[in-house]
């Protein structure tokens, strides 16, 4: 059975741009996150973000998911709370930012 030579995709594409056959790309639109806040992040405490850093098993075989608090404008991490599952139940997020409340809240420091 002969081998044949095949060309590739990328052969093949100049070959049908040479001969003007290709159509053009559309510019893709810029898409922005739906969670993207709207107040502009320029103050340092003034906007806090949580968020559930993927998982990892534990020594004893149980997994843990990290929840953390970032500060928004400056990234600084506030804190991060392991949880047994990643539920966005509003007790435990609230326990988690009451935690850090007392020591960060001061937006003037």
């Amino acid at each position: 059975m002969p081998h044949e030579l095949v060309p590739t995709i990328a052969t093949v594409h100049r070959i049908l741009e040479r001969h003007g056959r290709t159509g053009r790309r559309r510019a893709s639109r810029r898409r922005f996150h739906a969670g993207r806040p709207d107040a502009p992040l320029d103050q340092p405490n003034a906007i806090w973000t949580a968020d559930f850093k993927g998982q990892f098993r534990t020594g004893n075989g149980v997994y843990c998911y990290p929840l953390t608090i970032q500060d928004a404008a400056t990234r600084f991490l506030l804190g991060c709370r392991g949880l047994l599952a990643p539920t966005i139940e509003l007790a435990r997020v609230c326990a988690a930012v009451s935690a850090l409340w007392p020591a960060r809240a001061n937006p003037h420091r």
